[in-house]
């Protein structure tokens, strides 16, 4: 299968349905809208240098031609993907700074069944003739794969080709990740936001990570670094790491990271003991001989609420609730409120 050369653009979509919910797409889905792809492309090659132009804003495909360019599904199970992909959505640029734009698609399979046709908005073809933000991969790369976390984020990574000729690193919001690789997390029905902490998501991450290691030419690892509270909702970021790049401040994500497991774990132990009263629960760290109740804020200080910052750093922090724990004086206080005020959103329960 030869190079194949997309929109920038196109790398980081957000998927929705006809109402315009959040769709949740299945991997032989990114399979088809790849295949979509690639007519689109090759109508707009073959067409837009005619004078007139004779570009349609439709392209008919069929089940035996896309069956024979992406292989391993079965006729059934095309015909159902493109049934569920009718009259989809996609909004470009999740993480770019570039305007997001939203394109609307239509498919509909012929009367015979033996082929599908894709409606799209006409606007797309400005995403076509724009060679210099174009990306290149090969689509047999992206197909190898059967989850499609995994096929997504192939396609994300490859539009940052160009750093992945160097040992360098981006960073990436947890909010835009799981847009672009079509995560739907859990709703807490205690507190009815994301539950961004589950660690089988951040597993689905750092797995797909390895897979394209290792079956690419990409070298790309995944590190997750700090948590900030953004309109009431924690956020995850994560440092994304081209070719083994090294830095001084690793030490200190794994610290950061110590103290994050540190507070899942308190978590963790109190979520089947608290009262379901309809109120938010939540916990503040105490100690032995001390009256202060502590939390930790979004710099990792731990600050009392009576006397102010105890510590100054994450590292800080880290160390004096250890010291604590060691000499069995670390407690903990559950407490409600209807409310939960911004500075103790890190430790809901």
């Amino acid at each position: 299968m030869d190079g194949f050369t997309i929109n920038r653009s196109l790398c980081e979509v957000e998927f929705f349905d006809k109402y315009y919910d959040r769709k949740n797409m299945m991997g032989i889905d990114v399979d088809v809208m790849e295949y979509v792809w690639v007519k689109i492309r090759e109508h707009w090659l073959i067409n837009h240098k005619c004078e007139p132009p004779t570009l349609n804003n439709f392209v008919e495909i069929g089940f035996c031609e896309i069956k024979k360019y992406i292989g391993k599904h079965s006729k059934t199970r095309l015909t159902d993907s493109v049934k569920g992909l009718d009259s989809i959505n996609i909004e470009t640029n999740q993480k770019s700074t570039d305007p997001s734009e939203c394109y609307h698609f239509t498919f509909s399979i012929s009367e015979n069944e033996k082929s599908f046709k894709v409606d799209f908005d006409n606007d797309i073809f400005k995403l076509i003739d724009k060679p210099q933000k174009f990306c290149e991969y090969n689509q047999s790369d992206l197909f190898q794969f059967k989850e499609k976390h995994t096929k997504l984020l192939f396609k994300f990574l490859i539009g940052y080709k160009k750093l992945a000729v160097m040992k360098t690193k981006f960073f990436i919001e947890y909010d835009v990740l799981i847009k672009i690789l079509n995560v739907h997390p859990k709703i807490s029905k205690k507190t009815n936001e994301p539950m961004t902490k589950s660690k089988i998501q951040y597993d689905i991450f750092k797995s797909s990570f390895k897979k394209i290691s290792e079956n690419t030419d990409l070298d790309v690892e995944l590190i997750k670094t700090t948590s900030k509270f953004e309109n009431g909702i924690e956020n995850f970021r994560y440092i994304v790491k081209f070719n083994g790049y090294e830095e001084t401040e690793v030490e200190e994500v794994e610290k950061e990271h110590k103290v994050d497991t540190l507070l899942k774990d308190v978590k963790d132990h109190y979520k089947d003991k608290v009262k379901d009263n309809g109120m938010v629960p939540f916990f503040y760290i105490t100690h032995i001989g001390d009256d202060d109740l502590y939390y930790v804020d979004d710099s990792y200080k731990l600050v009392g609420v009576h006397n102010g910052e105890r510590t100054k750093s994450e590292s800080e922090t880290h160390k004096l609730i250890k010291s604590w724990d060691d000499s069995k004086k670390l407690q903990y206080k559950v407490e409600y409120l209807d409310n939960i005020p911004e500075f103790l959103k890190r430790q809901c329960i």
